[in-house]
């Protein structure tokens, strides 16, 4: 499988293929799509905002976790006179 890519830099879509029933539409639609989508910035940017938003979840949780593990506090003792 070559990795062969066109003028714009995508990857070329597939030769079309006689016997197949979509007669190369889904190639083509799935290079349209790409184009119209979001660069790869993009992506990347969401996926580290994604990283963060987990790692500020796994903050709550452990503190969550602290808070329900700690002994309940007892009364103070008061001596009476």
């Amino acid at each position: 499988m070559s990795d062969e890519r066109g003028e714009d830099g995508t990857q070329a879509a597939p030769p079309v293929r006689a016997d197949c029933l979509c007669m190369g539409v889904g190639p083509e639609l799935t290079q349209m799509l790409r184009r119209l989508g979001p660069g790869h910035e993009t992506w990347d940017q969401l996926r580290l905002a994604s990283v963060e938003v987990l790692k500020a979840l796994r903050v709550l949780i452990d503190q969550q976790i602290e808070a329900m593990s700690r002994e309940p506090e007892r009364g103070t003792r008061v001596n009476v006179e």
